[in-house]
């Protein structure tokens, strides 16, 4: 399996949780998969320019889903009510 197709199911299943506790596991994947390609650009024969941007990126990515998996687990710490809307999570 290629990291890529890994990392699209990730998000997909991120997208289409059904629970918070689904949607808190597919997010930490998510952050798990970007952290390792973040440390795979390095290694990459690309111009030292296109590493540096794409690590960027990959850390922008990587941060946002950090603070939805931090709302979520938040969410259930407190053992508020929540009415659940994924595509509500992903917005600013």
């Amino acid at each position: 399996m290629d990291y890529r197709s890994h990392l699209q199911k990730c998000c997909e299943r991120a997208l289409d949780a059904h629970t918070i506790e689904d949607a808190i596991f597919w997010h930490s994947e998510i952050i798990n998969e970007l952290s390792i390609e973040i440390y795979s650009v390095g290694s990459k024969p690309w111009p030292n320019e296109l590493k540096v941007q794409t690590a960027a990126d990959r850390s922008e990515l990587q941060s946002r889903h950090g603070a939805i998996l931090h709302r979520l687990t938040g969410i259930v710490a407190r053992n508020e009510q929540f009415i659940w809307h994924p595509q509500d999570l992903c917005k600013k």
